[in-house]
């Protein structure tokens, strides 16, 4: 319920006694209603008509509600995930302590999985990779991304906890192969419980990452280390590009630093030992019209004699498409070239004003492109970097 560290007061003893910590435990709630409200309130109950009166049933507090399970000797169960339109059947009295601590893990774990508890959907490309050594960023997906920092952020915890040490190997290899869901789903709960609180926490450690508040800085995570640090990028010169992962209501930048050597065409490893060059020269992702769905099944429309072919979208060179949020000042120019795997969009401001380029991109005078919101649908992948005028 809580959904994090908490902490508890006892009279000590003796010395040894005046702290201790409990890591690898998850412990149970024992509060009366009120005092739960009123410790980690605000919430409020919801009140049942029942054959004897106005009863109060669940606790709605912390983005979810509390209410009974079934079938676990009278415990009670936190969760965001609740219908409300069902009846709850066991009652509350405000002063009675209840105990909180039954598991729900079917309801939890699908709702972890598909939302990863506040954020997002795990298989969304919204994880962003940059290079140490070339300064390089890509998208990637979420599941990706947390299969990349798992390692390093438990080990940085003291004492590892013991539950990591055995489901380890296991855990990791689900996420390698994509089959976190299935395999999870045959786990007991305290291996559910530690995947789902996992993902919270590299995810809530690195949620400040992306395009700050003031759409000047592009933020990258360094999590190899007992404190996680962030290096902050200005978005200017050749690193203006990053401007347009600034978040949306369709798009986050989960953004961190990875070992791993991302080269292109024009920039080539310069060696782990080159130091960290504040500065990253482009992207690598994948792009759609911003009007594109879902991938279409058949890829080209079979002909059919007099019937024309319909064929896929996709970006054709030298032409200009806006980029980004749709107050973004930014205009890119496709170059195609036989020599590259992927095409190149060549990014410049563009001093049109804002008003205008709404009603450009409703009037189809210049198209708009964004980044693919998801790993089903159609897309393009594209290098980005900004024209060199500097």
């Amino acid at each position: 319920m809580i959904q994090k560290k908490a902490l508890a007061f006892t009279i000590a003893k003796g010395q040894e006694d005046v702290i201790a910590t409990y890591p690898e435990y998850r412990f149970d709630v024992l509060a009366s209603p009120e005092d739960i409200i009123d410790t980690w309130g605000p919430g409020h109950h919801i009140i049942q008509s029942t054959d004897h009166g106005l009863e109060l049933c669940p606790i709605v507090i912390g983005g979810g509600a509390i209410q009974a399970v079934n079938g676990q000797d009278g415990k009670f169960h936190w969760s965001q995930h609740v219908d409300y339109k069902n009846a709850f059947p066991t009652p509350f009295k405000p002063r009675e302590k209840i105990v909180i601590g039954a598991q729900s893990i079917s309801r939890d774990l699908e709702h972890v999985l598909t939302s990863l508890g506040a954020y997002t959907n795990p298989r969304l490309p919204w994880g962003l990779q940059v290079s140490l050594c070339t300064v390089v960023g890509r998208r990637v997906l979420l599941h990706e991304l947390v299969m990349d920092l798992m390692p390093a952020f438990m080990d940085a915890l003291n004492p590892e906890p013991l539950l990591w040490k055995t489901y380890k190997a296991n855990i990791l290899n689900a996420f390698r192969r994509n089959t976190l869901r299935e395999w999870l789903g045959t786990q007991p709960p305290c291996c559910q419980i530690l995947v789902i609180e996992i993902v919270r926490e590299i995810l809530g450690s690195i949620i400040s990452t992306g395009i700050d508040k003031g759409k000047e800085n592009f933020v990258i995570a360094w999590i190899y280390s007992r404190e996680i640090i962030c290096f902050k990028i200005p978005c200017e010169n050749e690193s203006y590009w990053a401007r347009i992962l600034a978040d949306s209501e369709c798009c986050a930048t989960f953004a961190y630093i990875t070992s791993k050597c991302l080269e292109t065409d024009d920039v080539k490893c310069l060696g782990s030992n080159s130091g960290w060059h504040n500065t990253s020269p482009l992207l690598e992702t994948a792009v759609c019209h911003h009007t594109q769905r879902e991938k279409p099944s058949i890829p080209v429309i079979e002909s059919v004699a007099s019937t024309p072919v319909s064929e896929p979208w996709a970006l054709k060179d030298k032409e200009a498409y806006f980029i980004g949020r749709s107050d973004s000042p930014l205009i890119v120019e496709v170059k195609r070239a036989s020599d590259q795997e992927y095409p190149r969009l060549v990014a410049s401001l563009s001093k049109i004003p804002l008003p205008f380029r709404l009603r450009m991109t409703v009037l189809r005078r210049l198209e708009e492109l964004r980044e693919r919101q998801s790993a089903k649908a159609y897309g393009e992948n594209v290098v980005i970097s900004m024209k060199k005028k500097w």
